[in-house]
């Protein structure tokens, strides 16, 4: 006997324990509802009186994954005290995971009142949802708004981050040195100050932004990189928008400031600069692996003799598809669209349009090597390609209406089937002809384009590499849509046969008329005859 419960014991004691420590945790989680907007410390969050602070404090302490519920209101820290990791004093202190749920990010906010950052999150998973975070300042180190440790795990779902400053530490709105999730956000007005680095974000681990603004955010006056964001490790962004972001000093990277491994998917980096004393990268800087797709980098300037206004390259790779470069700015500088001096740039169904810079509007190519599949290079001022470096290789692209469409010391390769215009500085391998180029618009798909017109010498010409591998234009129009692709980043779609007109009713002739009269009266004449029969 003594071996069968001794067997039975062993068999069922380890489930039995796992399912006790389940249960524990799960007792031990707990749910905090502030009740004050003032800001005390009195070492409990019970009855009527709870604040943030204490709530965070009874979080810390209760060693569960705890909900704190955050009303409407104004929350603005004033005990003063910094450089202390137990929310006793100046930041909120997390230790532990918590969910913080506000109202909303336009009635709930937490403003640091500029004695310290708002919340520095030390360890545990953390989620912030629906709240304002404001006011912050770092004064002796970084991320005056949020400040998250290597040890935790971050989530912003629906916050703004606005107006927080350091005095000379990295991401003024937040810096992440842990894991970090921001959808659906807003960082704005954030300043870094002295030479920091990041002014709405700075990432030094592994951060996804989706679907948020990072807008109107400032590095530091002292030459400070990355005024949008600033990236040091993995960071992937989707469907969000980078714009008026600015630099000071010769800072680098007006809407992004990018050293590791940047994905940018959907999305719009516009109207930022880079430092006014010669910062290179208005859009982004780059430095080591970027990837974008079907995204637009527009607007941005390279300001006091910057290059590279809308992308600035010298690093390991740039890879773009479906993306358009347009309306960027280097007055003195060059590379107005693209600045390149890396290891090398794919560019393939692309458009470079617009664009203005001293020497290549459209792309200055220093560096190893840049080839252009299926892409438009159109009314660039300053030139469309300077190539004084290993080499550019064009294929199945348009090189069109830049003044100088190719010029520098470099040598253009023909990779087949490409047209320039006019003249051939491209090189006499090149046809020449007007692709017959419509202005950039919204011609479907995620990003603007140049449609060809009918009647291109561009149309049904492409015929190196068709189908081509993504088989589809910049705006995911299938190729081939005629006899061969088309040259450029455009697929010409030939409109169908107008539908035919609507056709009225014929009118009845004399014989119809009769038959139809005659046809009734039968009618009537059976129904007439059935009631009879039923009387």
């Amino acid at each position: 006997m003594k071996g069968f419960w001794g067997a039975r014991i062993a068999r069922y004691a380890l489930p039995v324990a796992i399912l006790l420590v389940a249960v524990m945790g799960q007792a031990t989680a707990a749910t905090f509802a502030v009740t004050t907007t003032a800001d005390s410390n009195d070492g409990a969050c019970t009855g009527s009186l709870c604040s943030l602070r204490d709530a965070i404090i009874a979080a810390n302490a209760s060693g569960g994954a705890d909900t704190i519920t955050l009303p409407a209101g104004t929350y603005t820290l004033s005990i003063v005290g910094q450089n202390e990791d137990a929310a006793a004093t100046g930041d909120l202190d997390i230790t532990g995971s918590v969910t913080i749920n506000g109202a909303g990010a336009a009635t709930t906010i937490i403003d640091g009142g500029a004695i310290d950052r708002v919340f520095h999150v030390l360890s545990g998973t953390v989620v912030i949802n629906n709240a304002t975070i404001r006011n912050g300042l770092a004064a002796s180190g970084d991320g005056g708004g949020i400040l998250n440790a290597g040890a935790a795990t971050l989530t912003l779902n629906a916050v703004t981050l606005t107006n927080n400053h350091t005095s000379g530490g990295n991401g003024a709105g937040m810096l992440n040195n842990g894991v970090a999730t921001v959808t659906n956000s807003t960082v704005s007005g954030n300043t870094a100050g002295g030479g920091g680095d990041g002014g709405g974000i700075n990432n030094q681990n592994t951060m996804t932004i989706t679907s948020s603004t990072i807008t109107g955010n400032s590095a530091g006056p002292s030459g400070g990189n990355g005024s949008g964001i600033n990236n040091s490790s993995d960071l992937t962004i989707t469907n969000s928008v980078i714009s008026g972001n600015t630099g000071g000093g010769g800072g680098n990277g007006g809407g992004i400031y990018n050293s590791s491994e940047l994905t940018v998917t959907g999305s719009v980096i516009s109207g930022n600069s880079a430092g006014p004393s010669g910062g290179n990268g208005g859009g982004i800087y780059n430095s080591d692996d970027l990837t974008i797709t079907n995204s637009t980098v527009s607007a941005n300037v390279a300001a006091g003799g910057g290059n590279g206004a809308g992308i600035y390259d010298n690093g390991f790779s740039v890879t773009m598809n479906g993306t358009t470069v347009s309306g960027n700015t280097t007055a003195s500088g060059n590379g107005g669209g693209i600045y390149s001096s890396g290891i090398g740039e794919a560019i393939t169904n692309s458009t470079i349009s617009g664009n203005t810079g001293l020497v290549a509007g459209g792309i200055y190519a220093f560096g190893i090597g840049v080839t252009l599949r299926n892409a438009t290079v159109a009314g660039n001022t300053g030139g469309g390609i300077q190539n004084d470096g290993i080499g550019v290789t064009l294929t199945n692209t348009i090189v069109a209406n830049n003044g100088v469409n190719c010029s520098g010391t470099g040598t253009i390769s023909d990779g087949g089937t490409n047209l320039q215009f006019p003249a051939m500085t491209c090189g006499v391998t090149i046809a020449s002809a007007d692709p017959l180029l419509s202005p950039l618009a919204n011609n479907g798909g995620p990003t603007q384009t140049q449609a060809l017109s009918a009647g291109s010498p561009a149309i049904d010409a492409g015929t190196t590499g068709c189908p081509p591998v993504p088989a589809t234009d910049q705006r995911g129009v299938a190729r081939p849509q005629g006899l061969a692709c088309d040259i450029g980043a455009f697929e010409f779609q030939a409109a169908g046969p107008p539908p035919p007109p609507p056709q009225s009713p014929p009118i009845p002739t004399l014989s119809q008329w009769a038959l139809l009269v005659l046809s009734l009266m039968l009618a009537l004449l059976a129904i007439g005859s059935v009631r009879a029969r039923r009387r």
